[in-house]
């Protein structure tokens, strides 16, 4: 790059733009033509799934806080993949009516 560009200094301005122009289904069309329009994207899609621990467990042999930033990384992994693969249209809204008392798990409130 010719020019320095500071990403940081620019995001604030940016993100919440982003969020207003797209819909649900647009970022799912979106994730869906990025990784898997084309065998680059499926690649890519695979190396994130494997940098985010997604197919191998996430602790093994590691400190307490490794295991720890392991599993944020399989979370935006598995954020990313469910964005690419969920269809916004086919998830059904969970009831907002709660349980009888005595329907509930012990500890829920």
């Amino acid at each position: 790059m010719s020019e320095d560009f500071d990403l940081l200094a620019v995001l604030p301005s940016i993100i919440p733009a982003l969020r207003s122009a797209r819909t649900k289904d647009d970022r799912y069309a979106d994730f869906r033509h990025v990784f898997f329009g084309s065998e680059a994207g499926r690649r890519v899609l695979n190396d994130i799934l494997d940098f985010g621990y997604v197919a191998r467990p996430a602790s093994v042999h590691q400190d307490g806080d490794a295991g720890i930033r392991n599993e944020g990384k399989r979370q935006l992994a598995l954020t990313i993949l469910a964005a690419a693969t969920v269809d916004p249209k086919q998830i059904q809204r969970m009831p907002t009516k709660r349980a009888p008392a005595n329907q509930r798990w012990k500890g829920e409130d």
